[in-house]
Formats: structure tokens, sequence, C-alpha cells
């Protein structure tokens, strides 16, 4: 709803693009409100804009250097610490995979060190979420982050 979306300050201006939806979903939980899965649900992009062939940023590292960066500010805000540690280290490891894959290592790194300097307002903003939180915005392919806390943090 609008309504939702507003009181919780919509789109994060920070991220620029990719990550963006999972941190307004993270911001929507910790307000109250539920994120729910609707298979039934469709829509289809008219634009290719979002498509590799047709959109510069895909074909070029920017995109993979805002999903890199974005993603370290993602997981160090709304995870709890040991989860935090986990994911960052999966993901150093599978994203280097990618940059090398992608030809992409400069936006790997350029990535992954603003990410870093940029944790200064990420923890002055952190607001980690408890494990039902998490579940409803942790996709399924990734919920493996869920079970078995390796460390806890009290979440307020």
């Amino acid at each position: 709803r609008r309504t939702v979306y507003l009181e919780v300050g919509g789109f994060d201006e920070r991220f620029f693009m990719f990550v963006e939806g999972r941190d307004l979903a993270a911001r929507v939980v910790r307000a109250g409100y539920s994120i729910r899965y609707c298979p039934e649900v469709r829509f289809l992009h008219r634009a290719e804009s979002n498509r590799p062939q047709s959109n510069a940023v895909y074909r070029h590292s920017g995109r993979l250097y805002y999903e890199f960066r974005n993603e370290v500010w993602y997981t160090w805000r709304y995870f709890p610490i040991g989860w935090a540690l986990l994911k960052s280290r999966h993901n150093l490891a599978t994203n280097l995979g990618v940059a090398f894959r992608e030809q992409a290592v400069g936006a790997y790194l350029r990535g992954y060190i603003d990410g870093i300097l940029g944790l200064g307002w990420v923890l002055r903003h952190r607001q980690p979420l408890d494990s039902n939180g998490l579940w409803q915005v942790v996709g399924q392919h990734n919920r493996r982050w869920l079970r078995n806390p390796p460390l806890q943090e009290s979440v307020v």
C-alpha cells in the first residue's frame, strides 16, 4: 500500500539501484507489516530496459558494482552479526566468481571497497531483523542463512 511505502520512507536513494527492494521490504517488516509471496500475482515488464542485451548498465560492470556494494550494506543493516559474518564470507567468494565470469573484477573491488567505506551510515542505522522478519525478506533460495543461527544478538 502507498501508505506503508510512505510510512517507511520509500526507497532509500543511497542504494540507487539493485537491492533497494530488499531494503524496502526489511523496513516494511520492521514497521510491523508482513511481506507475503503471492505466486498467483503476475506482471509483465513491457520495456526491455532490465535485460542485459538492451541495457548498457547490464552489459558493463555498473550493475555488478551496485549489486556488490548494496549487498554489503543490506547484509550489515538487517542481519544479526553471526549471519552477517557468514553471509559476507559466502558473498565475497561467490561474487568473486561472478566478477571473473563477467570480466568485472574492477567492479567487484570497487563495490566491496565502497560497501565497506559506506558501513558508517549502515551501522548507525542498523536494524537487525529477528528470524521471523528475516524469513519474510530472504528469498527461498537464500534461506540457508536462517538455519541454526551462529551467533545471537539482541534485536530491538
